[in-house]
């Protein structure tokens, strides 16, 4: 037999390897359909503070008051007259923006157990839609904190 015989019969002779369950598809299919619902849940967190802003701003154009400060004071207390009181607006303005950076956060670093070694494996991800998120939901909660200090 010649050598180029001998070689496709081992080629002939060659399984197709079988590729099992991969545990990795299931890992990445969970973290990102999350990742999607998160940054449609953060951005709804989002748009209720925005929304009450761009309220605050509107009036302030609109009925020509020359401090935008005292017109989203008497947004707020107007929030504050609900039966929930002063719980309301700081959900609302604090709470809801915060619950945006958590969830924001949550996507963006990724941490997970590896038992060989015995030690902590933490990912960042680059996400710009999620960082633009997780900037936002700073900016506002520091608005409204810059605003409850000032306020006293």
């Amino acid at each position: 037999m010649t050598e180029p015989d001998n070689f496709s019969r081992m080629l002939e002779d060659l399984e197709v390897p079988q590729v099992g369950d991969l545990r990795h598809r299931e890992f990445l299919r969970r973290s990102i359909l999350s990742a999607r619902r998160s940054a449609a849940l953060t951005i709804w967190y989002l748009l209720v503070p925005a929304y009450i802003l761009l309220c605050a701003v509107m009036k302030a154009a609109f009925m020509r008051e020359p401090h935008l400060f005292a017109v989203f004071d008497g947004v707020v207390r107007e929030l504050g007259r609900s039966p929930l009181g002063e719980t309301l607006p700081t959900l609302l303005l604090l709470g809801l923006p915060l619950g945006a950076v958590l969830l924001n956060l949550a996507v963006l670093v990724r941490a997970c157990y590896v038992p060989d070694n015995a030690e902590w494996r933490t990912v960042v991800r680059r996400r710009p839609v999620n960082l633009l998120i997780l900037l936002l939901g700073l900016l506002a909660s520091g608005l409204y904190v810059v605003y409850l200090l000032f306020r006293a």
